[in-house]
Parts: structure tokens; sequence; C-alpha cells
């Protein structure tokens, strides 16, 4: 594998140096970015991948956000930026974050991003794409405790009026209980719809060994006594442990 690292100056200047001259060949790339190149190489965001000690790929962001992702051409598809991508996303990861939302920049873009295991959002405007992909949290059950089943349904709000309404996606986990009586689950439950950023009274059924413990609006606060809440806009989650 090789080395990623955080940008020392020479590799800003390199990096700089060689997206200038794509820029010229073709008026292609991130040149016009070079002040939030820089910026990020200041603030310690600004993070290089290495071949024979020489800057070839570089990552603006990889705490909370993929912003800039590069290649040098020359070494496009390689596997590089797939390497780079995967460092940011596990960073991003180790960080708690739930969902990772990206800008297909240039929109040619996008079929490298969905290979990653993004999924396009939709857009109005069609010369802007951008992908998400939820993050993954597992947790690993004490081996031999007994396991109890949890399934969780997310509906729209209409579901409260339409006991017989379909989710709009669910999810079946093992979990076990803690002596306190928590539900400790196998892995945290993500809720994430593109489609329903501003929808604030999405609708969570909470069901353990058959039993729905809650059936009710994610926004009340029943429902965050239970665990769900919301990491930003159009994502909610359960965390792993549910009261």
């Amino acid at each position: 594998m090789n080395n990623i690292s955080p940008a020392a100056h020479d590799d800003l200047e390199s990096t700089l140096k060689w997206l200038q001259c794509e820029y010229e060949e073709d008026g292609e790339g991130f040149w016009a970015n070079q002040n939030i190149i820089t910026k990020a190489y200041e603030d310690h965001e600004l993070f290089v991948l290495k071949v024979d000690g020489l800057s070839v790929a570089a990552l603006v962001g990889g705490d909370t956000g993929i912003d800039i992702l590069t290649v040098k051409k020359e070494y496009r598809g390689t596997g590089l930026g797939k390497q780079l991508a995967q460092f940011a996303i596990e960073k991003i990861r180790s960080n708690d974050i739930c969902v990772i939302t990206i800008r297909c920049a240039p929109t040619t873009s996008a079929p490298f991003w969905e290979q990653l295991g993004f999924k396009r959002n939709y857009c109005s405007d069609e010369k802007y794409i951008t992908a998400s992909l939820v993050l993954e949290h597992k947790h690993d059950l004490p081996s031999g405790a007994k396991k109890e089943d949890v399934v969780v349904k997310m509906y729209s709000e209409h579901a409260l009026r339409n006991p017989e309404a379909n989710p709009l996606k669910e999810w079946k986990v093992n979990s076990i209980r803690s002596e306190d009586g928590r539900l400790i689950l196998e892995k945290r439950i993500v809720f994430f719809h593109a489609g329903r950023q501003h929808d604030s009274d999405l609708v969570a059924e909470i069901i353990v060994n058959g039993k729905t413990l809650i059936r009710d609006k994610v926004k009340y606060d029943e429902m965050s006594n239970f665990g769900m809440d919301q990491a930003d806009c159009g994502t909610y989650y359960l965390a792993q442990t549910i009261q």
C-alpha cells in the first residue's frame, strides 16, 4: 500500500504544481480550488498519497467529510483514488459519523463513487450530482449471551393513520439485554433518505421479540428516550442501545 499522510509544505507545493499543469493543458481539474487546498493544508486537513516519495493524489477533508479528492492524470485508473477514498471513509467512520455526502465533481466521477457504495441523491439541478454513503457501525456482542430479536421500521407519517402501510425501510438485528435492562444492538441503525431531507414527520416502529415497544414520529421526545436521534438533515439513527 502506498503512503498516505498529512501534507508537508513540499507536498502542497508539488500538488499545486501538477494541478496547475493539468489546468493549463485542458482547463480541467482542481487548480481553481488552490486557495481551498492551501487553507486545508494550513488547517491540517490536506492529505496526500505518495508514490516513490512524490505526491500523486490529494484529499481535502477526511474528518467529517470529503471536499476534494484528485489524482494526477498519469496515475488515474491504477486504484490510487480508491485507496485514498477508502482512507477518508475509515477516518470519517472513526469520528462516529453516520452518513457521508459528496458532490461528484466533475459529474463524470459519479461511477467512481458508486463503486465505493455511494448512492446518487435526487437533485432537481442536473448540473450537479451528489451521492451519499451510509456508514455501518458494528458492535461485538458477548459470546454465549442470549440473543433477542429487534426489528426497526421507518415509515412516512401516513403510517400513523394507516396501520397496514408498508415501511420505507426495515432492519432486523440481533441484540442482548444488559444487566440494567437495556438492549444492546449488534449495529447502529441508520436511516438516510435524500428525498426526505426536510421531512420532520417520519415515523419509526421498534419491535422486540415480536412486541411493538413504540410506533411514533421520530421527532417526539418519547422516541429519543428509546435512542432515536437525528444526526443531520435527512439522517436519523437508532443508537446501539435501546433503553
